[in-house]
């Protein structure tokens, strides 16, 4: 039997006299357990019942103070997402732009091919950063999809030319086929 309440039912069964007692035994009171059972029994189990309930509201007043706790930090993660990713776009749309006026200059071969690694490299950060704050509207349901068309063979070259120098550390070659270098999806 739970403890939670044994002295409920001490106070019960000192209420019954012993003629209610004598004559719920003698009826042999019909337990849940489809058996006899004396009035203490089923005392017994009544309170074992009452427990179970009051633990269960307990449950599910706790699981709801842990649903809205739950919803709330979810808000703020998904509004600190949509800060920061506002904050790290500010200077990464610097670097960018300083390499458009790079790019804009009389630079060699090997400079103008590692400014450009930059600015794919930046545009790929932004892309990141994009998909950040797609996921807080995902979760705030306010994602809007759109159709966009690209360049496959760029986007695969640039992913490339990025991946390229920690490859070659790796002695990796990275290399690409593409049967149609016009694509565009």
């Amino acid at each position: 039997m739970p403890d939670c309440e044994l002295e409920e039912l001490a106070v019960v069964e000192q209420a019954l006299t012993h003629e209610e007692s004598s004559a719920a035994s003698a009826r042999g009171s019909l337990c849940l357990l489809d058996r006899p059972c004396t009035e203490t029994e089923m005392l017994e189990y009544l309170l074992e019942v009452e427990c179970s309930r009051e633990s269960l509201a307990r449950s599910a007043s706790e699981l709801a103070r842990a649903t809205r706790e739950a919803e709330v930090a979810s808000r703020q993660k998904s509004d600190f997402l949509a800060m920061m990713s506002h904050e790290i776009r500010t200077p990464l749309n610097g670097i960018l732009g300083m390499t458009s006026i790079l790019l804009d200059s009389p630079l060699g071969a090997a400079e103008r091919d590692c400014v450009e690694t930059i600015r794919s490299s930046g545009e790929a950060l932004l892309g990141i950063i994009e998909d950040v704050l797609d996921f807080s509207k995902i979760e705030a349901g306010r994602l809007e999809l759109e159709c966009v068309e690209f360049d496959l063979h760029k986007a695969i070259t640039d992913a490339l030319q990025i991946m390229q120098p920690a490859a070659g550390r790796k002695s990796i070659r990275l290399l690409t086929r593409l049967q149609d270098r016009k694509s565009v999806v």
